[in-house]
């Protein structure tokens, strides 16, 4: 069975969590961790090692729907990308940006209990640690050769990836083969920023809903839930109180949510 393991970084809000939660065990006490995204990695890397499949998301992800039952990733048939059954040999699933199945979102992912995962985990984390200023989307997009204008033979051989001390000491870099989870029905982000939306009718389809809320609010391109901001309210919180309240607050938000359908097509 599927259990939510929530990371509480500091004493208020693992008193919250041990209120709210049915299962307060399940709420991790790591107020003694960094509060940074290496904290993320590791608890995940701990999570792979007691040999459990793990899907991370960040704070800011909705759960509308078992993410699990719906485990759906994007393929290339006949030239063009198409949803589809997840391969059987991928053990990296990433959620992307709608408008490129290439652009992976550090902030909802999954990862199967393996070897390969616990391995490029090393290194990542390796890689992140050497940049503390830096987060963990930045690093994974070092580490999949993802950044405009990168020379990644030059980046690997100055980091030591595949020979070197770091690769003595974590072994070479070896990239699990790893898929893109579909980013316009089941693990979408708002229309508020240019790669986010919805497929037209497709709302109650969505399993993860990330809402992205750590974009500056003077940056969103297409505010559509400012109106919320303006009055003093966090939507991701007036969403997931309407869900769980009576059939007229649930309308309020299903509407809330179809306010990031779009057009793909357009």
């Amino acid at each position: 069975a599927s259990r939510v393991l929530v990371l509480c970084l500091d004493a208020a809000a693992l008193r919250a969590c041990r209120f709210a939660n049915q299962e307060p065990q399940l709420c991790a006490d790591a107020h003694d961790w960094p509060a940074s995204s290496a904290s993320k990695l590791t608890a995940l890397a701990l999570c792979l090692r007691r040999g459990v499949d793990t899907m991370w998301l960040d704070s800011d992800a909705l759960v509308l729907r078992d993410p699990f039952s719906v485990l759906e990733t994007l393929q290339l048939k006949g030239g063009a990308p198409v949803v589809g059954t997840p391969d059987s040999e991928s053990r990296l699933f990433f959620s992307i940006e709608g408008d490129s199945w290439n652009c992976p979102n550090a902030g909802v992912f999954f990862m199967r209990a393996c070897r390969e995962g616990q391995h490029y985990l090393a290194h990542w984390i390796s890689l992140l640690l050497d940049r503390p200023v830096h987060h963990d989307q930045y690093t994974l997009y070092l580490l999949l050769g993802l950044v405009p204008w990168m020379d990644y033979e030059a980046f690997a051989e100055r980091e030591g990836l595949l020979r070197g001390e770091r690769a003595r000491t974590l072994g070479p870099l070896r990239t699990p083969r790893w898929e893109s989870l579909d980013p316009t029905e089941r693990f979408v982000m708002p229309h508020e920023v240019t790669y986010g939306g919805i497929a037209p009718g497709k709302s109650r389809q969505v399993a993860i809903f990330h809402f992205l809320e750590g974009w500056p609010d003077c940056c969103r391109p297409q505010p559509l839930y400012d109106d919320l901001r303006a009055s003093g309210l966090d939507p991701i919180t007036v969403i997931l109180k309407g869900l769980d309240g009576d059939p007229a607050q649930q309308a309020v938000a299903w509407h809330l949510v179809r306010r990031s359908e779009r057009d793909w097509q357009a």
